[in-house]
């Protein structure tokens, strides 16, 4: 509903009852308040001359954020009401709040982050009259438009939502509360519990769209709001004869499907195999646009092309961005979620990448080499591991930005995703960054992770000492240039299964002695056994960019401490243990 107000009038209005939210009011200019009803206008009586407290009501928050299968802003709490949109004497009942919100999708909303942000509600009269308060006497503002967002289950209150031209501080004032204004895509939406956040999220998407479509496609007459807000007519004036042809046709919210992909691939083993303890990780394709923070990856997405199935556009997408195939047979759906940010909906797939001629790399990455032929025992386990780790690196299919909308793309072992995903937001041991619970990406990868991280445990233990530490990631800091390496074999405790692996450790400003002591202790407390192989120097290979690139050059190499693994060079095994470990960074022997 269009609703003409002028700054203080609204309780002293007179305006006609009945009136249909999503409809423009041309009551005369002195009567330039209007409320739904004489009902509503009757209830802001008391917010005239002091502050609009945000009304009392019901937590709309229902479940906690991000721990149940609803996505992120797809559990609405209020029914729809979808046959009351017409109904002009809802608007009228006291109980009527509304929200504000800005066509830009910013929202007037209280509580902190994280899952404690809110609509900042007032009583739907009380609403108005803060949008008047921000009027002056030589700028009227346009008239605000009402929305209908739905009604409360179980009391059928109505929601609304007022659109507010701009974010104007007057307004926030007029509510009160501590009510500030915040973007939905951007802070308010990711800091909502999943209730709230979905309430957000419609009212932004239906001030996008009538904030949008302002013309008829067909005749180019101005449309008007109705249905509550939710579709738009041309308008058509008093005494005008019908069309003959009956009403125009409605325009309505456009939405644009856009497709989610992860794509995963486990390379095929080398020749000969490894032992089963040994098996390749499966690997998850991760893109990153230009725009996003360092480090931060999630999964190739892409609109919908006319005459094109989601499936369709899923293969089609991976190849244009990365040039890696899907397997079309392989793809399952994995779920959808809402984004009127203006006006998309996300749906998500998994899919298998096509793996193929990898076979050959895989068995010259696993070759072994002079630097391995002294080792025996538990020792040379371990190396044929890394080796294999290295293997399954080189068998996957070639990634790379293909058509300009992204700076990267890589694949991601199933470690580093499950570390960004359950440590987030904090950054993970490999750098990895994903989105947060509130995006699909998000789930999806997390769902992925469980899954395969389960299957994995099965098959064999967890590792009592992580592969790298995180100096190993050597960044940043005056001594970042070059620091001391040990490369050291863990056999875990007797209480274990888990088959014998190498580590790396490194620490700018250490000596390769302390490392070693450092290793010892490390394995004493969580009841294994080292073996250190070999050492020497890791550092940068090439300085970062500005703004900070997503990778990291790191080069391994240097002559071999005395007293440290026997003095045989084993820089290509501990190469091997940092790629796996940290694929976000580019390793190199010199």
């Amino acid at each position: 509903m269009i609703v003409r107000h002028a700054r203080g009038a609204l309780a002293a209005s007179r305006c006609r009852p009945g009136l249909a939210v999503g409809r423009l009011v041309t009551s005369p200019r002195r009567h330039r308040v209007a409320a739904a009803s004489a009902a509503a206008a009757g209830a802001a009586a008391a917010h005239s001359s002091s502050p609009a407290a945000p009304c009392p009501q019901p937590p709309l928050q229902q479940s906690s954020p991000h721990n149940h299968a609803v996505p992120h802003y797809a559990d609405l709490p209020l029914d729809r009401a979808s046959t009351a949109r017409k109904d002009p004497a809802l608007a009228g009942r006291p109980d009527a709040t509304a929200l504000l919100i800005t066509p830009r999708g910013d929202a007037l909303v209280v509580g902190q982050a994280p899952a404690g942000i809110a609509p900042a509600y007032a009583g739907l009269p009380a609403a108005v009259e803060a949008v008047a308060a921000a009027a002056t006497a030589a700028t009227p503002p346009p008239p605000p438009l009402v929305l209908l967002l739905g009604v409360r289950r179980g009391t059928g209150a109505p929601v609304y939502a007022v659109v507010v031209p701009t974010a104007e501080p007057e307004v926030a004032r007029a509510i009160g509360g501590g009510a500030r204004w915040e973007s939905v895509v951007a802070t308010a939406g990711p800091g909502a519990g999943a209730a709230s956040a979905a309430v957000l999220a419609l009212a932004s998407g239906l001030a996008a769209f009538q904030a949008s479509a302002r013309f008829d496609a067909t005749s180019g007459a101005p449309l008007v709001a109705v249905e509550g807000g939710h579709a738009k007519r041309p308008a058509v004036a008093a005494g005008d004869a019908p069309p003959p042809r009956g009403p125009p046709r409605a325009t309505r919210p456009r939405v644009d499907p856009a497709v989610l992909v992860l794509v995963t691939a486990r390379p095929p083993p080398p020749s000969p195999p490894p032992p089963p303890a040994f098996a390749s990780p499966p690997f998850a394709l991760l893109g990153r646009k230009p725009s996003w923070p360092p480090r931060r990856y999630s999964l190739l997405a892409g609109f919908v092309e006319l005459g094109e199935s989601l499936e369709g556009a899923a293969v089609r997408e991976v190849g244009e961005e990365s040039g890696v195939g899907v397997d079309p047979a392989s793809l399952a759906y994995a779920g959808s979620q809402p984004w009127p940010f203006p006006r998309s909906l996300m749906v998500a797939y998994e899919g298998r990448a096509v793996v193929a001629g990898g076979k050959a790399a895989a068995a010259a990455a696993a070759a072994v080499t002079p630097e391995d032929a002294s080792l025996a025992g538990p020792a040379a386990a371990a190396a044929a591991a890394a080796r294999a780790a290295a293997a399954a690196l080189a068998a996957l299919p070639p990634a790379a930005p293909l058509d300009g909308e992204l700076a990267d793309v890589r694949w991601f072992p199933l470690c580093a995703v499950a570390d960004a995903v359950s440590g987030w937001p904090s950054a993970s041991a490999s750098g990895l960054a994903v989105p947060g619970p509130h995006a699909l990406a998000h789930t999806v990868l997390k769902g992925w992770a469980a899954r395969e991280g389960a299957a994995a445990a099965a098959a064999a233990p967890a590792a009592p000492l992580p592969p790298v530490n995180p100096g190993a990631a050597c960044e940043g800091g005056p001594d970042a240039a070059r620091r001391s390496y040990i490369l050291a074999c863990v056999m875990p405790g007797p209480s274990g299964d888990a088959a014998p692996y190498l580590i790396v450790r490194a620490e700018a400003g250490s000596s390769h002695a302390a490392l070693v002591a450092a290793v010892a202790g490390e394995a004493a407390a969580s009841g294994a056994a080292v073996d250190v192989l070999g050492g020497g120097w890791l550092g940068l290979s090439r300085p970062p960019t500005t703004p900070p690139a997503a990778l990291t050059g790191l080069s391994v190499g240097g002559p071999v401490p005395a007293g440290v693994g026997g003095g045989v060079p084993r820089h290509g095994l501990a190469a091997c243990v940092l790629r796996a470990a940290l694929p976000l960074h580019e390793v190199e022997e010199g």
